[in-house]
């Protein structure tokens, strides 16, 4: 993608801002010179969200409802969605 980094919070390519470090870990990228890349050098997009949610009442080892663990894998499709 010939990516440089701006020396702020991004990454630039052409001239323009097309990767940006947000808050929280997040990465922002536009979704037109991301798909650009993929289809010209025959990438795929494929990314997993895992999580654990923990409900504690009573204090520590009384009352335990136990925990909940999740996780989901998305991708980008053929109609590029």
């Amino acid at each position: 993608m010939n990516l440089t980094w701006n020396g702020s919070f991004g990454y630039d390519t052409n001239g323009s801002t097309v990767i940006v470090n947000g808050r929280n870990n997040a990465l922002y990228i536009k979704k037109k010179v991301l798909l650009e890349f993929i289809e010209q050098n025959g990438l795929d997009v494929v990314w997993t969200v895992l999580g654990e949610k923990q409900k504690i009442t009573g204090g520590i080892g009384r009352d335990f409802p136990g925990r909940a663990e999740f996780g989901y894998t998305y991708y980008i499709n053929e109609k590029m969605k």
